[in-house]
């Protein structure tokens, strides 16, 4: 059983997951000029001092994609906007 922490590493996703994950980053980097309505883009600030509280009315999927833009985020400024 994976925790909190580490819900997005491979071994804790089940492939339906992965999938769903793989096609995120795909719009993503095939965006152009376009801009994501969900989740909300955040700045790479509200990443780190986002509280996950906010998202405990959100289904399990959603909590995961919202998660994972954080987490990328924090990574890389072009995965905010």
């Amino acid at each position: 059983m994976c925790n909190e922490n580490c819900k997005l590493c491979n071994k804790c996703l089940s492939s339906e997951e992965m999938d769903f994950i793989r096609q995120a980053y795909l719009e993503h980097i095939n965006r152009h000029n376009m801009r994501r309505l969900f989740p909300v883009p955040l700045t790479q600030n509200d990443c780190k001092s986002y509280d996950i509280s906010q998202d405990r009315n959100l289904t399990d999927t959603n909590k995961l994609m919202h998660a994972w833009f954080r987490a990328k985020c924090k990574e890389d400024i072009a995965w905010c906007f």
